[in-house]
């Protein structure tokens, strides 16, 4: 059996291939065409730890460094803030808000300024996340005094210095 012309056009076509442009493989995040396109300081954190030199020092012994600078409202004491954090001891992650299904992953941890007190969050996080603005992100390092102390938590010890790695508010 013969098809006619007009059914031929009605089959199915296949897709064009595509253009020679489109299936040019990219680089790698960390190949150093890609890098080379990143802004100084994040490529700087991707591709090292960042000296302590380069953090800020507050005088109750908090250090933190910004990665990026939020353009939106300021996180000041009473506010209420919605973060994502992962806290790390001698770069063992303990504990995180990015637990969850996704992309994202998990939900932010969302506390008042000013209220570490009450127990909810840890001072140094609480004293971390003041002056940031929103759209931010920032590393932090908590001294013992500023979170859990002497007495230590599960498996954190007494006097452990904590990272709070990159956070975003």
């Amino acid at each position: 059996m013969e098809l006619s012309l007009s059914a031929r056009l009605a089959l199915p076509l296949p897709p064009p291939p595509l253009p020679l442009l489109l299936r040019r493989r990219l680089p790698r995040r960390d190949h150093p065409a890609a890098m080379a396109r990143l802004p100084p300081r994040r490529h700087r954190c991707r591709s090292a730890k960042i000296p302590e030199s380069e953090f800020t020092t507050l005088p109750n012994g908090l250090k933190y460094y910004d990665i990026t600078v939020g353009s939106g409202l300021k996180a000041v004491k009473g506010s209420r803030v919605a973060v994502h954090y992962v806290a790390k001891w001698k770069g063992i992650t303990f504990m995180t808000s990015r637990q969850g299904l996704g992309v994202g992953g998990g939900t932010p941890y969302g506390f008042d300024i000013g209220n570490s007190e009450r127990g909810n969050v840890l001072k140094g996080l609480d004293l971390g996340v003041e002056g940031m603005k929103v759209g931010g992100q920032r590393l932090i390092i908590v001294p013992p005094e500023l979170a859990y102390g002497k007495k230590g938590v599960q498996e954190i010890p007494p006097n452990a210095t904590i990272e709070e790695a990159p956070f975003n508010y």
